[in-house]
C-alpha cells in the first residue's frame, strides 16, 4: 500500500493554480499555543489558518484571542461553550463565511508534518465543479523513499 501512495505522489500533478487550504483548530478550552505554532509551519503556499474558540474559560479566551493577533490567525467565536468538536465545527461551517476548496480539521491532539498540506492534495480527488470539499483523511504514513 506504501507503493501505491508514493505512486500518486510522483504522477499526480498539481494544476497551476492551488486548491485553497483553510485550516481549523476547534478549540474548548484547550489550546496549545506550541502545536498550533508547530502546524503553522507548513510548506504549502495557499492556506489560511483559523481557530474556531468554544471555550467557556475567559482566560483561555484571552490567550486565544492574544495568539490570533500576534500570528495574523483568524479567529471565529462561537460566542458561548461548545457542547463538542462537532458543535463548534459545525458553527464554523455556518457562520464564518470561509471559502476553502480543502478543509483541513485538527485540535489540540493533532500534530502534523510541515509537508503535510504539501502532498495532501495529491492523494485527494480535485473536483472543480464543487466549491467545497470536504474529505476525512485518517492518519497517513508518507515515505520520502
Amino acid at each position: 500500500m506504501m507503493k501505491e501512495v508514493n505512486e500518486i505522489q510522483t504522477t499526480t500533478k498539481l494544476p497551476s493554480n492551488l486548491p485553497k487550504v483553510v485550516y481549523v483548530y476547534t478549540t474548548h478550552n484547550d489550546f496549545w499555543e506550541e502545536i498550533m505554532l508547530h502546524n503553522m509551519q507548513q510548506t504549502y503556499q495557499n492556506i489560511e489558518y483559523w481557530i474556531s474558540d468554544g471555550s467557556s474559560d475567559k482566560e483561555k479566551i484571552k490567550e486565544i484571542k492574544a495568539f490570533c493577533k500576534k500570528y495574523n490567525v483568524n479567529y471565529h467565536s462561537l460566542k458561548r461553550p461548545s457542547v463538542n468538536k462537532a458543535d463548534n465545527l459545525n458553527h464554523f461551517l455556518k457562520y464564518a463565511k470561509v471559502n476553502f476548496d480543502y478543509l483541513l480539521i485538527a485540535d489540540f491532539d493533532v500534530i502534523i508534518d510541515k509537508n503535510f498540506v504539501k502532498k495532501l492534495p495529491k492523494q485527494l480527488p480535485i473536483i472543480k465543479k464543487r466549491k467545497r470539499q470536504i474529505n476525512y483523511v485518517k492518519y497517513i504514513n508518507i515515505s520520502e523513499k
